[in-house]
């Protein structure tokens, strides 16, 4: 159950980044962009901090600090992106409410999919809270698509 797990995780990350990543170049929500790129960063930090106390200390910190600039840049990009939109009324807040719906889904599916008894082990407790995270930021975007002031 760990191995599906851990294959799991990135491979919801990057289908809920793909239709995120998809929603944004069809309808040109700056929102969803934002939304995928706080994923990304999500799954950055993950990567470059995992929770194994074996690793060399050094390899962690040059982990962490790749990490930290990737996701500054990928901030920027998103922050650029929303300023240029502006705080309009989306057009097409169904399709980014669906979107967005559909990305926490699948986020969550591999979240509920873990046994509760065996969230013993730190990697597996880690896994679950990424997922969560992961689902809430999908469902904040779902929220405020919801509302219209995307």
């Amino acid at each position: 159950m760990n191995r599906l797990a851990r294959s799991a995780l990135p491979a919801a990350y990057a289908l809920a980044g793909a239709i995120l990543l998809g929603l944004s170049l069809a309808t040109g929500s700056a929102a969803a962009l934002a939304a995928a790129v706080l994923l990304a960063v999500l799954l950055l930090a993950l990567v470059a901090d995992p929770p194994l106390a074996d690793l060399d200390p050094r390899i962690r910190s040059l982990a962490r600090i790749v990490a930290a600039a990737v996701a500054l840049a990928l901030a920027a990009i998103a922050a650029v992106a929303v300023i240029a939109q502006g705080f309009g009324l989306e057009e097409r807040w169904q399709w980014t409410a669906a979107g967005a719906g559909a990305a926490a889904l699948v986020l969550l599916a591999p979240a509920l999919a873990l046994d509760r008894s065996s969230l013993a082990a730190p990697i597996r407790r880690t896994e679950r809270t990424a997922l969560l995270r992961g689902a809430a930021v999908c469902a904040a975007l779902e929220a405020v698509a919801m509302g219209r002031p995307i």
